[in-house]
């Protein structure tokens, strides 16, 4: 007789990390559990100081509210599911989504120089060429102007039409605020002939 075994064998990168989402402020519980179960897990905190109407106080807080991250192991993501508190596991075109090291290691640095008038958590917004922000700090402050990209950087278009003559400025996305964005060609429309 000759017995045949299938194996199932995939690649684990050991600099992988899952995204776990936690109930709300469930994070350093959830984190702990795993700990407990043999699972690498981080939970990114910074130290704030909150004032209270009768004192102030340092409180330890996470990163990113209602997450941990979980080394990627042989064991299936879905495992993670009878640990209580977890609420999902965030998937990114249907697989499960990665952090790579690198990544969490550039929160773990912010996190350990967190200093409350240096850092603040932005919302992200993904510029595209052709929508139109406007410059809400910095030298430019109230320039409003067409978003290209040239090089890899992000420049704000200046033009006059009148005039014929445009600028363009390098500018951090930070100092940015989305006016309006591009119109794609399909909801354009045709513009009929007079």
């Amino acid at each position: 007789f000759l017995y045949l075994h299938s194996f199932n064998f995939r690649i684990l990168r050991m600099d992988n990390w899952w995204v776990v989402k936690t109930k709300s402020r469930a994070e350093k519980k959830v984190t702990k559990l795993l700990k407990d179960s043999g699972y690498e897990s981080i939970c990114p905190t910074y130290t704030s100081i909150r004032q209270w109407s009768d004192r102030k106080k340092k409180v330890e807080l996470p990163l990113i509210p209602c997450t941990v991250f979980v080394k990627e192991t042989l064991t299936p993501p879905n495992d993670l599911y009878r640990f209580p508190h977890i609420t999902s596991i965030m998937k990114e075109h249907g697989k499960v989504a990665i952090v790579r090291d690198a990544e969490l290691q550039n929160f773990m640095i912010l996190c350990s120089q967190w200093e409350e008038d240096l850092i603040t958590q932005e919302d992200y917004v993904n510029y595209h060429p052709g929508d139109i922000v406007q410059v809400i700090s910095g030298k430019f402050e109230g320039m409003e102007g067409e978003m290209i990209q040239s090089q890899g950087k992000h420049k704000v278009y200046i033009s006059i039409k009148s005039l014929q003559m445009a600028f363009s400025v390098v500018i951090p996305k930070s100092q940015l605020k989305l006016l309006s964005e591009k119109k794609k060609e399909s909801e354009k429309g045709l513009k009929k002939p007079l």
